[in-house]
């Protein structure tokens, strides 16, 4: 079995993470596909972040990513409004 996914396996406050979103998604309606998606961008961003400090990934809730993804969802919206005002 290679590495990675040994290690995303044996990883329980990942997995937990994304077990919980994965089932108040599922519950809640959403495309599984989009659920995916969420969660290989959640684990990417993840192991990345323990692999600097691992205490810190700890922290790193997928609440967390999820508000991250919406601040820089407002922030894409906002620039291209200011680039639509400026080219008026």
């Amino acid at each position: 079995m290679p590495k990675q996914i040994k290690d995303t396996i044996n990883d329980k406050f990942m997995m937990n993470e994304c077990n919980e979103f994965s089932v108040g998604m599922l519950n809640r309606g959403m495309d599984i596909n989009q659920i995916c998606e969420a969660i290989i961008e959640y684990q990417s961003k993840y192991f990345v972040l323990k692999n600097q400090d691992e205490r810190v990934s700890k922290l790193f809730t997928f609440k967390i990513y999820l508000c991250k993804v919406v601040i820089d969802e407002i922030a894409k919206r906002r620039d291209e409004d200011d680039e639509v005002k400026n080219n008026t």
